[in-house]
C-alpha cells in the first residue's frame, strides 16, 4: 500500500540519487511553475495534456486517463530536458495507491481533477520536505 509517507520518501530517494546538474534542472522547472514569464506557459501545457488524458471529457481523470496522464506529464518533461521520475519504477500495485490517493482528495466525485492533482502534489511536496528535514 502506497500512502503520502510512502510515496514522498518514493520520490524523495529518487531525487537524492540524480547528478547535482539534474538536481539543478529540477529547480529550474519549479521555479518556472512560479515565474509570471512562464507560469502561464506551464498551466496552459498542463491543462491542455490533462485535456488529452481525459478521453470522456468529464474533467475527472478515471484510473486509465490518471496514467495516460501521469505518462504524458513525463514526456513533457522530457521534452524540456528535465529529469523525471519513471512511470516504470512504480508496480501495478503501487500505481493503484497512487491513484487512490490521488482520488481520495476529493470524497465527494471518483476521479481527479486537476484542483486535486494540485493539491495532492502539494501535500507530496510538503511530506518530502519534512522527511528531507527542510
Amino acid at each position: 500500500m502506497t500512502d503520502l509517507t510512502s510515496l514522498a520518501q518514493k520520490r524523495l530517494d529518487w531525487k537524492n540519487g540524480l547528478s547535482e546538474e539534474d538536481k539543478a534542472k529540477l529547480v529550474a522547472e519549479k521555479n518556472s511553475w512560479e515565474s509570471e514569464e512562464t507560469k502561464g506557459e506551464r498551466m496552459a501545457e498542463f491543462a491542455a495534456t490533462f485535456a488529452s488524458a481525459d478521453t470522456n471529457s468529464d474533467g475527472l481523470l478515471d484510473r486509465p486517463e490518471f496514467e495516460d496522464f501521469m505518462v504524458k506529464l513525463g514526456q513533457n518533461s522530457a521534452a524540456r530536458g528535465v529529469p523525471h521520475q519513471p512511470h516504470a519504477d512504480y508496480n501495478d500495485e503501487e500505481k493503484d495507491a497512487v491513484y487512490a490517493l490521488f482520488n481520495a482528495k476529493n470524497g465527494d466525485a471518483d476521479g481527479v481533477s486537476q484542483a486535486d492533482f494540485f493539491a495532492t502534489m502539494m501535500d507530496i511536496t510538503a511530506k518530502i520536505r519534512e522527511l528531507a528535514g527542510q
